[in-house]
């Protein structure tokens, strides 16, 4: 850093990780694609997981990581960002960056990782040069399950 100096903050942020759902557009203003994204960020900063849709079938039944995705590069996560490449056997491979922030830069709330901003390019197939970006991704809670109470029997 030579003779730079100064002051920064550094911010830990949690994995990303779970089900994520949202509804993307794309630039050229055509319908909205309703889309769930479920994905595991491992300690080396891989990404793992499944995207898919039934509204749209470029996303309908993609792996993040797959085979073709790979030809691409790696799915990996950095700080509040998620790079990830997600592709079918179809070909079809799209591009995911997943962000902390919006497109201007200011920070969701609530904070990542309860939802995350997404930016999507379509690289291979069909949909190929389609692009776009969302509403916040909001991540999927999972009720707690409630039990009946057991009642005691009566033996006569």
């Amino acid at each position: 850093m030579q003779a730079d100096s100064g002051k920064f903050t550094a911010t830990l942020y949690q994995p990303l990780s779970g089900t994520l759902s949202g509804t993307i557009e794309s630039y050229a203003q055509t319908n909205t694609i309703d889309v769930t994204v479920t994905l595991t960020t491992a300690t080396n900063f891989n990404v793992t997981g499944t995207v898919t849709s039934s509204t749209n079938t470029c996303f309908g039944d993609l792996t993040i990581n797959g085979t073709a995705a790979q030809q691409y590069g790696a799915s990996v996560a950095s700080g509040d960002l998620i790079n990830m490449y997600a592709s079918d056997s179809n070909g079809d491979v799209v591009a995911f960056l997943f962000s902390a922030t919006d497109q201007n830069g200011n920070a969701l709330s609530p904070a990542w990782p309860s939802q995350a901003y997404v930016t999507y390019y379509v690289l291979a197939g069909p949909c190929s040069g389609n692009s776009g970006t969302d509403s916040p991704f909001h991540k999927v809670e999972q009720a707690p399950v409630k039990h009946a109470p057991v009642r005691p029997r009566s033996m006569r």
